[in-house]
This record gives C-alpha cells, structure tokens and sequence, in this order.
C-alpha cells in the first residue's frame, strides 16, 4: 500500500496508481528495475490472485505432500498468493470447523505453582501451564475449537471474576512458564550465551522425548491453534526451527545457523585442515546438542576418531543430526495443532505469516494502541491528561511497554489488526485525583482508571511502579489464606 497512491485491495489496485518514489525503492530489491517493468509484473501477480482465487477453494490439500499433487504445485508459489487471498481460505475453513460447545471451566493454583517452583518440579507438571495441561489436553479436541474465550479460568486463592481479564492473564503465566527454567520443554537457544544473532530465541529441548514432554507438546500445538482460532497471541518468541516444519518447509542449514552460530564448527575446521593431519584434532563422531550435552552419533561413536578414511561420513552424520536435532518435540507440536486447525492448509502461508497468526507482534506499537483507544467521561482526545499518557507510553522501553498491557489487558502482544481488537483500550477517570494515588486496570474490560497528575514526569513515575510491581488481579473476593499455606508433598502427579 504504501507503493501506491491509495490503500486499495492488491487485486482492485490500478497499476497506473503504483508510483513508489525513488525514497522507497532505495531500500528495497527492487531499485534497479524499471518502473514500467515493475507494472508489467504486478498487472501478472494481480491476474495470477484473481484466477488462483477461484481455483483454490476446489484443491484438496489432503494431498500436500504427494509430489506431484496441486496441492504441492501451489505450495511452491505460496510467497506470490496475497495474504487477502489465503486469508479469505483459511477463514471458510476455521468458521467451517468452529464447534458450538461451551467454554470448559478450569481451576488453576498459582500458589501451587509457586511453591513447586521453590522445592523443584522437573516435569514442570505443577507449573501453571502444567496445571492447564492437566485439565485441557485430555478433553476432546472439538470442546478447544470454539468461538472467542476457550476456557474460564478461576485462580484458587485469589480474587477475580472471568470476564476475559483471568483467561488472558492465564495465557501469559503458561507462556512465562514455556520461556522459563522451571519448565523444560524449551530453553535459550545456543546464540543465547553471547554469540550471533537471535540470542533471545528458544528451541524445543532435544532432551526432553519422554511420552509426557512429547504429551506436552503436542499440548503447545493445541495452544497455537487456540491462538490463531481466537486472535488470543502468544508471547513466545520461538525460531524458524519450530514454525518453517508446521508450514511444510523443510529446516535448512541457514535456520540452524540463525540460532546456533557454532553447529557447524567442527565441520568447519575440518574443511580448512590437511586431510592426513584430521587424526590429531581427535575429533570422536560425536556433537554438542543444542542443550549442550554430548550426542553420539553412531554407536560407540564416543571411541572413533574422525580421520580421512571415515570424514565423509562423520560430516553426514553431523549435518543430519543438526537438520533433524527437534523433529520429535516439532512432530508433537504439529500434532497438536491439526486437532485444532486445518493443517494442510498451512502450507499456503509463509512461516513468518504463521508465527504473526500465533504470535502477533513483537513490538508494542503505541501509535497502533493509541489508534484503537477510546475515550470515557472526564476524558477526550485532546485532553491533557490523555496527551501526557501517549508520551509516557512512548518514552517506555519494550519491555515496559510489555508491562503496560499486561497491567490494563492481562496480555503482553497486541493483535494483529484494528479488526482483531475484542475490545478497545479505554481511558476513564479516577475517583482519586491525587499525586500519591496509582493508576487502576480492569482487565477483563481493558480499562485504564487514569489520575489527573499534575506533570508527566509524576505520571511516568506512578505507571511505571504499578506496572512492574502490579501483577495481581482484582481482587473482587477476599484472599484464602488456606490455598497460600504450606501443603504437603504429593505423591501422584501423573497426568488424570
């Protein structure tokens, strides 16, 4: 849109109406092509959505993955079918898939999953997502594919009354627990401890392949799914390792690379060593794991050394590994995710569109925020108080800004679009107009009760100590002392 004139549907656009400045094309692959070209090939990529818009609905992507099906034939060309286009699909299928049950009713202990935190919980089983695991892996698939809120969820020991504020706040704990060391299913990827790019990315744990982890993936599927059929996005920041195999695209050494900048280092140095001097590297056909254990790659491979006779082999060994190092816990997740959504379909989106769908945006764009914002009584656009608020908001750091929404709406990601907002940020009034007083959420109603504060340096103070120190809910019952207790020990946490 921003190459044309006016913000048209890609296939409405006149090509006449394409005039993107010089400005524009300097920072894009496009820059040395000529313009009437350049129009030559939209007028193509318009025909060929108009026509593939047609077609699509009748193709069974059932067939995805036979080699000389349609199905795969359009796979190929996914990166040239408008978003609108797949979009339109894959809506008739979710709304074609919605089931017209209620929302299951679940009890979560955050207490519990403290203290288990404390005393150690290795499976992560007493964890909040744990918890919700518990009560929603085994319920039938059907019950998890409804419209907007799937589940009530009512925290044991606390206040708080779900009206959307408590499930979203419940999405953000489990995806807290995936990104933490208490839960084992994920951890820091090896670019983590300083080296290369993306070093705030996770990996799936290569360690964790018993039935229960393997159980709990398959869960994180669900969850996705869940995610992408409620616009309920997901604070996760996963790489290309886990999204590129649920969209069909195969892990290439690029994407192991983007994460791990050393995987290949042995490899590497045996390329740049004489072939009759390898035996002194003392090389033993073995490789660090992304979790940084010791992995054998042929039996008794701790004992071989890699020398010219058997090099060949060692480097196919270790690409193989590499390349395949999380197809298990991947395979889990993408089993999960075809209960909840149709997953031949997926292979039409790009695995970028994919983690967006689950995902949304990293980046809390306060300019987007402020564009679905409303104002209450005392409040409008132009008063004071609101003006001081945009700034506050956009002198915050990202995580800050995390923070904020997780105060006002129990969720650190905004959607996707102004479409996907179930409900408008509101700004209203405060009761209590003094400088000594913080600002109050509601969350399940996305309200912000803001104080007149007589500076915005007083504003930013007051917002900033109720976000970072704020993580409760409201309290519209009294606290339980007896949930908060010390509990003893339990002896059966197997899966119900």
């Amino acid at each position: 849109d921003s190459f044309c004139t006016e913000s048209l549907e890609f296939t409405q656009i006149n090509p006449d109406d394409f005039k993107p400045t010089p400005k524009q094309l300097s920072f894009c692959a496009l820059s040395d092509i000529p313009l009437d070209i350049l129009r030559f090939h939209f007028i193509l990529l318009q025909e060929f959505n108009r026509k593939i818009e047609v077609v699509l609905p009748l193709i069974d992507f059932n067939r995805v993955q036979s080699k000389w099906s349609l199905a795969n034939l359009i796979r190929t060309v996914r990166g040239l079918i408008a978003t609108r286009v797949k979009n339109k699909l894959w809506d008739t299928f979710i709304q074609a898939t919605m089931s017209n049950q209620r929302s299951a009713s679940i009890t979560i202990s955050r207490p519990k999953a403290q203290k288990a935190k404390e005393r150690g919980d290795p499976d992560g089983s007493k964890s909040v997502f744990g918890q919700i695991y518990r009560e929603l892996h085994f319920i039938h698939p059907s019950r998890l594919r409804i419209r907007n809120q799937t589940w009530h969820v009512s925290f044991a020991g606390e206040g708080g009354t779900d009206a959307g504020g408590l499930f979203r706040e419940s999405i953000s704990n489990l995806c807290n627990d995936l990104q933490s060391s208490h839960l084992p299913l994920f951890i820091p990827c090896p670019n983590s401890y300083g080296l290369g790019d993306n070093q705030d990315k996770y990996v799936p744990n290569p360690s964790a392949s018993s039935s229960l982890q393997l159980s709990m993936y398959s869960f994180v599927g669900k969850l996705m799914g869940i995610a992408i059929r409620g616009k309920h996005v997901l604070n996760l920041d996963f790489s290309s390792v886990i999204w590129k195999p649920l969209v069909s695209l195969p892990i290439q050494e690029e994407d192991i690379l983007a994460v791990d900048s050393l995987a290949f280092g042995p490899v590497n140095t045996i390329k740049n060593t004489n072939p009759d001097d390898l035996i002194h590297l003392n090389y033993t056909f073995t490789i660090s794991g992304a979790d940084k254990k010791l992995v054998k790659l042929k039996k008794g491979g701790k004992k071989i050394l890699v020398t010219k006779e058997n090099v060949d082999e060692y480097v196919k060994l270790v690409r193989e590994y590499k390349l395949n190092e999380f197809s298990a816990q991947v395979n889990a997740i993408k089993r999960g995710l075809a209960t909840i959504v149709p997953i031949q379909l997926l292979s039409l989106f790009s695995w970028q569109e994919l983690e967006l769908l689950v995902c949304g945006s990293r980046e809390v764009d306060i300019e987007f925020l402020k564009a679905n914002a409303i104002y209450l009584d005392p409040f409008n656009a132009s008063s004071k108080e609101v003006n001081m608020l945009w700034n506050v908001l956009g002198s915050f750091s990202h995580k800050e800004r995390q923070y904020f929404l997780r105060f006002v709406w129990g969720r650190s990601r905004l959607p996707i679009s102004s479409a996907d907002f179930t409900q408008k940020f509101q700004v209203m009034g405060c009761r209590n107009n003094s400088d000594h007083t913080l600002p109050v959420s509601h969350t399940c109603f996305f309200q912000l009760e803001l104080p007149r504060y007589s500076s915005e340096q007083i504003m930013r103070k007051k917002i900033l100590y109720a976000i970072e120190n704020c993580h409760s809910i409201d309290m519209d019952f009294n606290i339980s002392r007896e949930e908060w207790a010390d509990e003893p020990e339990e002896n059966d946490d197997k899966p119900k």
